[in-house]
């Protein structure tokens, strides 16, 4: 939609001065600058929440890169870093989470196995036809 910025392909940039409301889906890269109010989700995506940047909704994406204020749970499926501006006040959930000196979060911390693809496996009747996520 936006192209490339800084070499890396750009879904879409919330401005300093805008806020959206409503659930926001995405592939790829999205930069808030702005305020969200509402879920935000996207299976690989990268979320970076710059110093200005106010989400109030929950989050489940790919990567989630936080310099601003998160007001809701955070969950990734590859990693989280909160960085030295950042605040988060809900939950945060992801197999990896990095979080710099003078950052905050106030809620629950959790770090989990990374997700796996579906893997064949025998269900209690010894059939290898069950399809189950491992891990």
């Amino acid at each position: 939609m936006f192209g490339k910025r800084g070499g890396t392909e750009h879904s879409g940039l919330i401005l300093k001065d805008m806020e959206v409301r409503g659930t926001i889906t995405f592939k790829d890269v999205v930069t808030v600058e702005g305020r969200i109010v509402g879920t935000i989700s996207s299976e690989t995506g990268h979320l970076i929440v710059n110093k200005d940047g106010r989400i109030e909704g929950d989050v489940y994406v790919g990567i989630a890169s936080i310099g601003g204020e998160i007001i809701g749970d955070v969950h990734a499926q590859t990693r989280i870093d909160i960085h030295e501006t950042g605040r988060v006040t809900g939950n945060v959930r992801a197999p990896v989470l990095t979080v710099d000196a003078g950052a905050n979060i106030n809620g629950k911390v959790e770090t989990i196995v990374p997700s796996t693809k579906p893997t064949l496996v025998k269900n209690e009747n010894d059939n290898p036809t069950e399809l189950r996520a491992i891990g």
